[in-house]
């Protein structure tokens, strides 16, 4: 069983606390991946506790850890996005890597672009042409708490 199915078996049966507890036990991890695991886990947990400010720094010490940087970028700005800061969340997401990222992390990438497109949109901005093309057509994300399509982000329904 994964770090990852671990932390999330805990999260789910014994609760957040003993997930932390675990994390704790865990940490700093054997290799890149424990540590990004670890750190991802714990950015998530602070986040459900509206300590976004902890979780970006989480996610800032554990960067190198990261072997996505769509990945990286991503959960940064989701925590950026709770701080209400917007402009540095789609920053964020305009300098990561996602379009060369596609071929190896595709999921992610995809996740990732469409995030910023949906904040850009959000923000009456133009997402680019060139992170728009990359979300494929039947592609389908929750976001505040409802599916989202590509066809949303074309068509504004948001």
């Amino acid at each position: 069983m994964s770090l990852n199915d671990q932390i999330y078996g805990i999260l789910r049966t014994q609760g957040a606390e003993a997930c932390q507890r675990f994390l704790d036990e865990r940490a700093p991890g054997q290799d890149s991946d424990d540590r990004r695991t670890i750190a991802s886990w714990r950015a998530i947990l602070l986040g459900h506790e509206n300590r976004n400010a902890e979780a970006v720094d989480v996610l800032n010490a554990a960067n190198a850890d990261f072997r996505c940087r769509s990945s990286f970028a991503l959960q940064k700005a989701q925590f950026l996005r709770g701080l209400g800061r917007i402009p540095e969340a789609i920053a964020t997401l305009k300098a990561a890597p996602i379009t060369e990222e596609v071929a190896t992390f595709p999921g992610l990438a995809w996740e990732a672009a469409y995030f910023c497109c949906y904040l850009m949109k959000k923000q009456g901005e133009t997402p680019p042409p060139d992170l728009l093309d990359l979300i494929p057509d039947d592609f389908e994300t929750m976001l505040d708490g409802r599916f989202l399509s590509k066809s949303n982000l074309l068509d504004g329904k948001l």
